[in-house]
């Protein structure tokens, strides 16, 4: 369900930057709620007093939103950081960031595939022998401190 949802958000994610918010608004409001799947997920490994049935929900919920999320930065970030660059003038610069762009997406997607089941099963927390809070939380970490380094430059720009 949530790859399904992860490849077919980014359909809608388009219509509304297109249609309605532009590219700019759309990750800004669906990286937020992005950022609160990966704290309901986390959240959720974290919390063990809870029944079983409400943990297996808030993850649910909390991927249902990640994919959400997912599906209003894939088809915008890359498009936006395209429009950048006035064509044919800066023609190079434009394939330089694309290469950039996609191997640190690539890159990322390598390193985490591999770092991220490690600090689940490394690192002890709580009492436990693997620490999914851990590895569940450190996404939601990274996420939000984007969107905080976003909202600074929104920030910054709106007042210069």
């Amino acid at each position: 369900m949530f790859l399904v949802c992860a490849y077919l958000s980014p359909l809608f994610g388009a219509i509304i930057a297109d249609s309605y918010w532009g590219k700019y608004k759309t990750i800004f409001i669906l990286s937020i709620v992005h950022a609160i799947g990966n704290i309901l997920v986390a959240v959720a490994s974290f919390v063990t007093s809870i029944s079983l049935n409400f943990q297996r929900l808030f993850t649910i919920v909390g991927l249902l939103l990640t994919s959400i999320g997912a599906g209003g930065i894939k088809p915008c970030v890359s498009s936006f950081g395209g429009d950048q660059f006035v064509v044919p003038d800066q023609e190079d610069h434009l394939r330089k960031f694309f290469s950039v762009f996609y191997f640190t997406i690539n890159a990322g997607s390598l390193l985490s595939t591999f770092i991220t089941p490690e600090l689940r099963k490394s690192v002890q927390c709580f009492g436990k022998d693997s620490c999914f809070p851990l590895a569940f939380g450190v996404p939601a970490i990274l996420m939000l401190i984007s969107i905080g380094i976003t909202f600074s430059i929104l920030h910054d720009s709106l007042n210069a």
